[in-house]
């Protein structure tokens, strides 16, 4: 019994907090998803799962889940906080969203690309934040490059021989 209550608990904090592994998956998941949905040609269904693929970088790479009462473009202001994207770079994802879930209107095969190209974007800034959260980095700091270590001072003494010798 003691068992099943500690396997209970562990699915349900598993649930909560996820790990890096199950992160990574659901985004890639979403990924194919888009994928199959563009070589079916219905490009307003890659779009809505394309929007769908970015919440899932967002919440994996970043740990920004979109809460339910927020809307598409909140959620973009919300997450380019703390990936510095140009908002007008990440607008056709949206645009291409908006259309295909609450417009009458067909997503074009250009407004999708543009909207992939938008999410490519976002993923390679997101996968390389620098946020110790998405890339392991922490606060390490590269380390400062010593004055006049021994490789400098001999180029000097080259070039200082150099005029010297052509300078005669």
């Amino acid at each position: 019994m003691k068992m099943g209550i500690f396997d209970t608990l562990k699915e349900a904090l598993k649930g909560l907090f996820g790990s890096k592994k199950d992160g990574a998956a659901e985004v890639k998941a979403a990924m194919n998803a888009v994928k199959t949905a563009v070589q079916n040609g219905d490009y307003d269904d890659a779009s809505i799962k394309a929007f769908y693929a970015f919440e899932a970088m967002g919440k994996s790479y970043l740990q920004k889940p979109r809460e339910e009462a927020q809307t598409a473009r909140e959620y973009l202001a919300t997450v380019l906080e703390e990936v510095k994207v140009p908002q007008e770079e990440m607008m056709p994802l949206v645009y291409a969203f908006e259309i295909a879930k609450y417009s009458p209107e067909s997503v074009t095969a250009d407004q999708f690309l543009k909207a992939d190209e938008a999410l490519k974007l976002f993923e390679a800034r997101a996968k390389s934040s620098g946020s110790p959260r998405a890339s392991g980095k922490g606060d390490r700091k590269k380390p400062k490059r010593r004055r006049g270590s021994a490789t400098t001072t001999r180029r000097r003494r080259r070039k200082t021989g150099r005029r010297a010798q052509g300078g005669e």
